[in-house]
């Protein structure tokens, strides 16, 4: 029986994340379990493990937007904002027409710009 954890407690988190380590062990090749764990591990904070495991799928999938969508944002919020750019332009790659990347890439590069703008001009004087 599948669990709801969009609004999962720790220690659910956790059971859920026991369970689909199981199941992943029994079927590695299952690229949903390997998706709804990162999930979960994203949930539980655990941002790192949960980009781990995307680029784990996108290993075996390279075309699955969601996943390079999900990664991207794990990385934009650890402040990795290279790679998150790297992760949106391998999706446009697959969808070029789609808005919502091309609209994030724009975002993206906007605030990798912006932080990088003090170091171009240096210290204030």
């Amino acid at each position: 029986m599948a669990r709801d954890i969009s609004d999962a407690t720790p220690i659910a988190s956790r059971d859920a994340l026991g369970e689909l380590e199981k199941a992943s062990a029994s079927d590695s090749n299952n690229l949903q379990n390997l998706f709804t764990w990162a999930m979960v591990l994203s949930s539980m904070g655990r941002n790192d493990d949960a980009i781990e495991k995307y680029r784990e799928i996108l290993t075996r999938d390279p075309k699955n937007l969601q996943a390079r969508y999900n990664c991207a944002a794990l990385l934009e919020r650890a402040g990795k904002l290279a790679a998150a750019i790297e992760e949106i332009r391998a999706a446009l790659q697959v969808a070029p027409d789609n808005e919502m990347l091309r609209s994030l890439l724009a975002r993206l590069v906007d605030v990798q710009r912006r932080q990088q703008l003090p170091m171009i001009l240096g210290p204030p004087r």
